[in-house]
């Protein structure tokens, strides 16, 4: 097995180095480079300086130290800073690492490594220095070079005090909790504990209500139009794509070790859960990445079985289920254990560390345990949503709808004008409410781990969903829609060290893609913007740093002007009247989308114009008259109740609203028209109308295979977790 910390010192190439700072030209994979003592090559040198501080130089003395400097590492203050006793380390994966005497890593060198490009144990590695400070390494030696690594020589130092981070995302999760939102028929322990001792985001939203755009749009920190990924083909690392670093990606560019596990990215978007060596997202050196497999390769199917209450036997295909027999049926109870396993092994490491685990339900099919279903009481008692149907104001193209097939057979086709049978409408919320019961066991069970580590103190805990869920409203039970039940997501961060935080709600507007800039804020780590991108788009295709209410949780807004929320949603007609399925799936590609919806929620309204979509650009046509345009009054809605009366009538166009919807679609037409030049660049370089080179390469779940990430085949601590 690969292990990061342990690394054995031998000589397996033959290295010319000096400790007067005399250059040579190769570092083998597992050679030092001490105190002054430098390799050189082409344009410049690489060098370990007398006081610890690795500097690439155009030129150095006898010394070893920069002369002409043109990119160098700063020391850290203190105890947790190179020293003149620090050395560095080639790694196998092509990064150089500076260690301390004790062999403890103090900070590393960032490689962009190709997949299948990086020098193995075994392998020497020399650096062509450039006059821009950035280095070339080639594996092999320079009598023998092997394909070039593009390596940037900045070095990256773990913040002192650097901070652990537990991330938690469930999917398909409404602010359906008791103590955090209100909602007092729900059973959620653990999630109120969170909410006690964390700042609960009572206005949050994601920017696109669906889950494989989503997590790409939140991992990545840029809205969906910046990278037009809408569908459940197209994703972050997909050939056109600009150099996108993740959330955990940035943590592990620093020194932290990244693990994670379960449904963080969508299944195959990007592929492998970007469990993808060097140039990914996870230290899949430490661990290799827990996955969630769709469909195959996991007992845990994606649906149902009809007729039977366990899932070894029956025909896959009802959207509930209640489970009896050995809990660990389940992925998310296995996903639970293995988290728990990652986070004793993280915490015993001498970095810290940043672990991901995705769970599952409370996505349909509702497949939960007997022992949840039977906390709550019969279904006939649950309430079912106040407005079952839409009303004539609201236009079809604004609606999904979505089937409900019971383990017996019975199905119930989705129409928003005609709702499913009462008793049908409450089996089904009860299912919901009881996933979510199921899944908040789960996490506690993780919490109560990371209290016994002893590190709960130095440890930022984020749980939060991809997007919404309707469970009746409008006769809609899914999410893909840009009403509020299907944007609005619950966000709980809890961070012991902001006192002022503990306990507290915050009104402030919040997105998902705020969260990129946030995690890193509040762990001390500066954050990594996403990708080059020029202004505007900086700004209006990211998200912002939302830690200052961590400070002042009463706030009305975490920076001047974040003063509203913004979605989108694509479908495939132009027609206001016409209802279609979903667009978005994983065999769908762009050139399917004709319209796309835009979205704004501010405090009091929530205005969307649906347009006609651009088909070379992928984005909607301001210039055009509208497909359909909706305004919906909130000034009299609650926070914490989800039947929602002002989003019943459809005030658009009507002469008392005539200002406000002028305002709101100002906004909106503000916030997704970008610089032209920049968006027919930037889309000429993605895929169209083709399905992603790995779909067509039948790496997709429904080929019945189980793919296995390339880095790591050869691997035997690899397992599918069947």
């Amino acid at each position: 097995r690969w292990v990061l910390v342990v690394w054995v010192v031998v000589s397996v190439c033959a290295v010319v180095m000096s400790a007067n700072g005399a250059p040579g030209s190769t570092l083998g994979a597992g050679e030092k480079l001490a105190p002054g003592e430098s390799i050189t090559s082409g344009n410049g040198y690489l060098t370990m300086q007398p006081d610890g501080v690795l500097a690439v130089c155009a030129a150095i003395d006898t010394s070893g130290s920069c002369t002409t400097p043109l990119l160098w590492s700063a020391v850290v203050p203190g105890d947790d800073g190179p020293t003149p006793a620090s050395f560095g380390l080639m790694a196998e994966y092509g990064c150089l690492e500076v260690r301390s005497p004790n062999n403890t890593r103090l900070w590393w060198t960032h490689t962009m490594a190709p997949s299948g490009c990086t020098p193995s144990s075994t392998q020497c590695a020399f650096i062509d220095m450039q006059a821009d400070g950035n280095a070339v390494m080639h594996p092999g030696t320079e009598a023998n070079p092997k394909a070039a690594i593009l390596w940037n020589s900045q070095t990256h130092l773990v913040p002192k005090n650097a901070k652990n981070v537990l991330h938690i995302v469930v999917d398909d999760l409404r602010p359906a909790m008791n103590v955090a939102y209100r909602q007092n028929y729900m059973l959620t322990p653990s999630f109120d504990r969170l909410a006690n001792e964390g700042l609960v985001f009572l206005r949050a939203y994601t920017g696109i209500a669906v889950c494989a755009p989503s997590r790409n749009s939140f991992m990545s920190g840029l809205r969906p139009d910046v990278t037009a990924i809408f569908n459940f083909n197209n994703h972050i690392r997909e050939p056109g794509q600009p150099h996108i670093v993740t959330i955990p990606q940035q943590f592990r560019n620093a020194g932290w070790t990244v693990l994670g596990g379960g449904k963080t990215f969508h299944y195959n978007v990007p592929p492998y859960f970007d469990d993808t060596g060097p140039a990914g997202t996870w230290s899949s050196e430490v661990q290799p990445y827990f996955p969630f497999l769709e469909y195959v390769g996991s007992s845990d199917l994606a649906f149902c079985p009809f007729n039977a209450t366990d899932l070894s036997g029956g025909i896959p295909g009802a959207s509930m289920c209640v489970v009896d027999g050995d809990e660990s049926q389940l992925y998310d109870y296995r996903l639970m254990t293995h988290t728990i396993a990652t986070i004793q092994r993280v915490a015993a490491m001498d970095t810290p560390w940043y672990v991901m685990a995705g769970f599952r339900r409370p996505h349909r099919a509702f497949q939960v345990h007997q022992k949840y279903w039977d906390l709550y009481p019969d279904s006939a008692v649950f309430a079912t949503a106040k407005h079952k149907t839409r009303s004539e104001s609201q236009p079809l193209v604004a609606f999904h709808a979505a089937s409900f097939a019971l383990p017996n057979g019975s199905t119930y086709n989705g129409n928003p004008d005609l709702p499913w049978p009462t008793d049908i409408q409450q089996v089904a919320r009860k299912a919901y409410a009881a996933c979510v019961t199921q899944t908040d066991s789960y996490v506690g069970q993780v919490l109560n781990t990371l209290d016994a580590t002893g590190q709960a103190d130095k440890t930022i805990v984020v749980l939060h969903s991809d997007h919404g869920w309707q469970l009746g409203e409008h006769g809609l039970w899914d999410k893909q829609t840009e009403f509020e039940l299907a944007t609005r997501v619950p966000i709980i961060i809890k961070v012991p060290w902001k006192l002022a935080s503990v306990g507290q709600r915050t009104t402030a507007f919040a997105e998902l893609v705020d969260l990129h800039p946030t995690i890193a804020a509040l762990a001390g780590l500066q954050h990594t913007i996403p990708t080059p991108l020029p202004s505007p788009v900086d700004v209006q295709g990211t998200g912002a740093d939302l830690s200052p209410l961590f400070d002042n949780p009463s706030a009305t807004e975490a920076h001047p002007g974040k003063n509203a929320s913004y979605s989108q949603w694509p479908v495939c007609t132009r027609n206001a009247s016409v209802m279609c399925m979903a667009c978005t799936g994983p065999q769908s590609s762009r050139v399917v989308i004709k319209a796309m919806g835009y979205s704004v929620r501010t405090d009091n309204y929530r205005y969307t114009v649906w347009l006609e979509l651009n088909t070379t650009l992928f984005v909607g046509d301001f210039s055009a008259a509208p497909i359909a345009v909706e305004l919906y009054d909130h000034r009299n809605s609650s926070l914490y109740d989800f039947d929602l009366d002002g989003e019943c009538d459809n005030v658009a166009n009507t002469p008392t609203f005539a200002e406000t919807q002028a305002e709101l679609h100002a906004m909106v037409e503000r916030q997704y028209t970008w610089p032209t030049t920049w968006l027919t660049s930037s889309r000429q370089k993605l895929i169209g109308g083709q399905l992603n080179e790995d779909l067509q390469m039948g790496f997709y779940p429904y080929t019945g295979a189980v793919p296995v990430p390339p880095h790591v085949q050869a691997r035997s601590d690899y397992t599918t977790f069947e």
